[in-house]
């Protein structure tokens, strides 16, 4: 399918001669990820846990499946407890996850994301096209699109939506390049014309996440009180969330839901298991041996762990110790070590399943090919000391993490068993995060143990092009230097149309040269774990589009109030 076509040699990468590395503040937005140095933000230390066990019964799915259309009668409420709070549902400026979530039950986007692999399908547009210079992107709508309060959907109110989007958000929070639009009309009742300042096929991912919003409404449109979604909120003043009963293609099973925030994990679990709630949101960290008295669905989210090198280490930058490194860990041992369940690993450096990274071979645990790439490098122990040495200086390496959650923190001690398995000696070093962050741009670390928050677009132009945007690079903090990858990233941008195809193409010649010079070992896909009362059925988070992407197909299925 046209993977081989754009295949071609793939120099050895090179460190940076002059790394210029620009720091921003926040880290994040405006490369389509975050870098999160604390995993749990706001979560208080917790002791150390023993690994879990989870009765082979509760081997999850590897991806999500929304649960088959229904005919059964409305039923409700439903009730959502989970550790994020807030108040406002803001779709323009959402200021928390759940807020993003629980916005995408009540208004549609112009274009949705396939929860299964993160492609583009028809949301509220049933069809789009892509010039071929990329700069004019037509949005077509289907006929008798209806609001919540009966009044039409034309494509006046996604030019409004679009418009909104650009004055309130600034290209900041939907997405990071919606500034590039330069002028958006609606050509008539049905189709939506968007220009862009240049080519750029990622911004087609920003345009889609846009929420479509009546412009009819005096009301404060913001609040959810006329929508196109599943849900609408009759009540500014309360959490709870009504049916929409002109909701397309059929309207949702639960007449309302609700959502309550509590602060404690086991109080969310005691919500489900007495019957008060109907499903938790739990953290990533939560032990799974916790959950014996109800089901749980345990997904791969968009967070991905890595263990980043500093390319001009003395020790580092000879690429054959960081394949040893990369092929020394037992990936799926350590997450079963830390959650207590194998789940789907990432590829590359998207999360399990991304259609871009689906042709990139699964990392290999070879612990006898990692020694033997050591041996190549000249490291030997010749002491007998179990640790290897060259010219009388020992392979030892130190580990910078961010201090965090306890679990977080398990990884580096996990990590330095399985090198000392080669004879290398690891030394972990937890840092605050703000340090942590510093210490990255300023070259003062050996590997770094980063988080990432991956956007569903595949560019990661800013992570890993030698120069960046502007010339200075904005991610490359290990300072990555391939020619041949900056040379794809650039095109993987503006690939003629947009052409999915044409980017998997490119983007697996970056995965195979990232995957040959390791500038990054990824590590895992941290979970996201939903925990439902029996009976429920369609749960099924995604790391694409989070866990409620198919809320309006939840049903009771064994006639549970």
């Amino acid at each position: 399918m046209g993977y081989t076509t754009l295949t071609k040699s793939i120099p050895e990468a090179q460190p940076s001669p002059e790394k210029s590395v620009r720091v921003p503040w926040p880290l994040g937005l405006a490369a389509g990820f975050t870098l999160l140095v604390l995993l749990a933000v706001g979560c208080g230390r917790q002791p150390p846990t023993a690994t879990p066990t989870v009765a082979a019964t509760s081997t999850p799915s590897p991806s999500p499946t929304a649960s088959p259309t229904a005919t059964a009668t409305p039923t409700g409420p439903l009730v959502i407890v989970g550790s994020e709070s807030f108040s406002q549902i803001e779709p323009f400026r959402p200021r928390a996850t759940i807020a993003r979530t629980v916005a995408g039950t009540l208004y549609d986007t112009l274009l949705s994301v396939d929860p299964h692999d993160g492609s583009l399908r028809p949301g509220v547009a049933s069809t789009w096209t892509v010039s071929n210079d990329d700069r004019t992107i037509t949005f077509s709508l289907p006929p008798n699109l209806r609001w919540s309060d009966g009044e039409a959907l034309t494509a006046d109110d996604v030019v409004f939506s679009i418009e909104q989007a650009l004055a309130e958000n600034h290209g900041e929070n939907i997405g990071p390049y919606l500034h590039l639009v330069s002028d958006v009309a609606a050509r008539d009742a049905q189709h939506i014309q968007v220009r862009l300042e240049r080519g750029f096929c990622p911004a087609l991912y920003d345009l889609a996440a846009v929420p479509i919003v009546p412009q009819h409404t005096k009301e404060d449109t913001r609040q959810g009180q006329v929508t196109e979604g599943a849900y609408l909120r009759p009540d500014q003043g309360q959490l709870l969330f009504a049916r929409n009963p002109r909701h397309s293609p059929a309207p949702a099973l639960f007449e309302s839901w609700t959502y309550r925030a509590v602060t404690e994990t086991t109080a969310i679990i005691d919500a489900v298991n007495k019957g008060s709630a109907a499903v938790g949101l739990l953290p990533a960290e939560t032990a799974l041996s916790d959950l014996p008295a109800a089901r749980w669905v345990i997904t791969p989210s968009n967070r991905l762990t890595s263990l980043a090198y500093r390319l001009d280490h003395p020790i580092l930058r000879d690429r054959r110790v960081r394949q040893a490194l990369a092929q020394a860990v037992d990936r799926d041992a350590l997450v079963r070590t830390l959650f207590g369940v194998s789940q789907p690993l990432p590829r590359t450096h998207l999360p399990p399943g991304h259609w871009a990274a689906q042709q990139a071979p699964p990392p290999a645990y070879d612990p006898t090919q990692a020694a033997r790439l050591l041996e190549q490098a000249g490291w030997v122990d010749h002491d007998g000391d179990g640790i290897r040495d060259r010219e009388g200086q020992p392979l030892r390496l130190q580990l910078m993490a961010p201090l965090g959650s306890q679990r977080a923190e398990d990884i580096p001690l996990y990590l330095r068993e399985q090198l000392r398995a080669i004879g290398v000696d690891l030394q972990p070093q937890f840092t605050e995060p703000l340090i942590f962050r510093d210490n990255l741009y300023h070259d003062q670390y050996d590997i770094a143990l980063v988080t990432w928050e991956v956007g569903v677009d595949p560019d990661q132009y800013d992570l890993w092009h030698s120069g960046g945007e502007n010339g200075e690079p904005v991610y490359n903090f290990t300072g990555y230097h391939n020619a041949a990858v900056d040379g794809w990233l650039e095109e993987a941008r503006v690939t003629p149309a947009c052409d999915p195809l044409q980017r998997r193409a490119l983007y697996g010649n970056i995965w195979d040269a990232l995957r040959r010079d390791q500038p990054y070992t990824v590590l895992f896909a941290w979970p996201q774990i939903l925990l439902a009362r029996q009976g429920l059925a369609g749960p099924a988070p995604s790391p694409f589009v989070g866990p409620l992407w198919n809320l309006e197909t939840w049903r009771w299925s064994d006639g549970t109030p």
